[in-house]
């Protein structure tokens, strides 16, 4: 399909979610035992190394709601991955945990992942990522301000 005549903004945009619609198929695929957006969750809940993240601050990295990360959570909870427990500091504050069989997940999961990254980013160069990196993080940090006045 040609692309209509539009604004760059626009257009990109809308490829954004476009292409969000297909990773998410893609990465089902590939995934068995749970779907893209678990994963998702699950390689976000890794950055945070040691430290087990509340479930908000969870929520924050992933961008998205803290409902919807707590339902992802639960089911991610249900199949093994993670444990939910109580802050001993703030009762009212849910932590996130990995389990042993996440560790294992990712393992299972390493040369498949690194194959899917190959693929979708063949014949793209690096500077290209790059700057590709630079315009979503500024978009990031401006939907993060948007609707905050």
């Amino acid at each position: 399909m040609q692309m209509p005549d539009m604004e760059p903004s626009y257009l990109l945009f809308g490829t954004i979610f476009a292409l969000e619609n297909r990773l998410q198929v893609l990465g089902d695929r590939l995934l068995e035992e749970i779907t893209a957006k678990q994963w998702f969750v699950l390689v976000v809940l890794g950055l945070f190394g040691e430290k087990a993240p509340t479930l908000g601050e969870l929520a924050e990295e992933v961008g998205s709601s803290y409902q919807n990360v707590k339902q992802i959570a639960l089911k991610l909870e249900k199949k093994g991955y993670v444990t939910l427990e109580s802050d001993k500091s703030d009762r009212r504050k849910c932590l996130v945990r990995p389990t042993r069989q996440w560790f294992e997940l990712g393992e299972k999961y390493d040369a498949p992942s690194t194959r899917f990254m190959e693929q979708l980013f063949a014949g793209i160069p690096q500077e290209e990522i790059r700057r590709a990196v630079w315009v979503l993080q500024g978009l990031q940090r401006n939907s993060k301000t948007m609707g905050k006045d």
